[in-house]
Parts: C-alpha cells; structure tokens; sequence
C-alpha cells in the first residue's frame, strides 16, 4: 500500500496519479500550473476557487454540493482566488493531482469517531470506531487526507495517516479507513 507524502512523492510505475500539491492562492496573485500529465483535478478545501482550463472558467467553493471538484482533459490550469458576497476570505486552499487516467470522479469523505458504528462493507477481523466500509474497486483510487488522523488497511496492511498524506489503491483491492483517531476529513480521486 503506497502512502506518499507531499514532501517525498514517490508514485509507483502502476499509478495513473503521477504528481499532487496543495496551494493557497491569494486574491489578486493568480497562480498557473502546468504539467506535462493529460488530466488535471483540482479540489478547493478551504475558501472560493476559480479555475480557468482551455478558455473556460469553473467557480468551486468550499461548501459546494455535491463536489468541490473538478477533473479537466488539460495539464494546464490558473487558479485565483477573490472575496465575493457570503465569501470573507481572501485566499483559498486547492489542491490539485496530475495524472493518465481517462475516467474519473472527485469528492470529499468526512468521519468520525463512534463508539458503537453500524458496520456496513466486507466483514473485518479487527476493530472499527467508524462506519467507512471496508470494499474495492473495479479502478484505481488514491484518498488524501487534509484533516485529522486514523489507521487506514489495504488488503490486511495497517498504516497511520495523517494530513498531507496519500493512500492510492489499486483495482479489487480492499481497502478501509478502520480507526479514527481525530475527525477525518479527505479528498477521494477515482481513476479508470
């Protein structure tokens, strides 16, 4: 089970994610990034986040449903940020993943910590303080934590997480979020 940091990113050769990062734009100082990777997903965690990619601009906000996502068909994208009505902030967090795949889907997962969790997914041997199932994939996926810290499990292997770290899974493996230490908040990218 890879869990890659963003100061030591290491990605397998299997990996259709090939690079991330996390950015705090202010207003006025639009950032561009490039890369050199077909697919671009930007994530906004923090504040109100304009991303222009080949002429079009997408407005995504913290609190947006059913996502603050977005997966583009471009290595390059600008992110500014600015204030606007309902919005006090004049900065906002993204972070953004580079990668190969050719579908995709981005969102959030929050948990928290129970003391009796309805326990839904594959059955597990070890003991739960959350109700995350325990289930696979028929694609890759990789989860990055941005708040909070727990134990996750890939087919049986245990590794603690914490903010800035990044889980990737690949197809049909198992895999489960089995304790919550501190409520748990994250970034998933499906990748086929």
């Amino acid at each position: 089970m890879p869990i890659i940091n963003k100061y030591e990113a290491a990605f397998p050769q299997w990996s259709k994610l090939k690079d991330f990062s996390v950015h705090t734009v202010i207003a006025g100082k639009d950032l561009e990034i490039r890369s050199r990777q077909p697919k671009t997903a930007a994530f906004v965690v923090k504040g109100r986040a304009f991303v222009t990619a080949e002429g079009t601009e997408y407005t995504m906000n913290t609190g947006q449903a059913p996502s603050n996502g977005i997966i583009l068909n471009t290595g390059t994208i600008t992110i500014r940020a600015k204030s606007a009505p309902g919005y006090w902030m004049d900065r906002c967090t993204v972070y953004v993943f580079h990668g190969d795949w050719t579908e995709g889907d981005i969102g959030v997962f929050r948990l928290s910590r129970f003391d009796r969790p309805v326990l839904t997914g594959e059955p597990v041997t070890y003991e739960k303080n959350n109700s995350f199932p325990n289930h696979s994939h028929p694609f890759d996926q990789a989860w990055l934590i941005y708040k909070g810290r727990g134990t996750v499990c890939v087919n049986g292997r245990f590794a603690e997480v914490e903010p800035g770290d990044l889980i990737l899974t690949r197809r049909g493996e198992m895999h489960d979020f089995a304790q919550v230490h501190t409520y748990t908040e994250g970034i998933y990218l499906d990748m086929e």
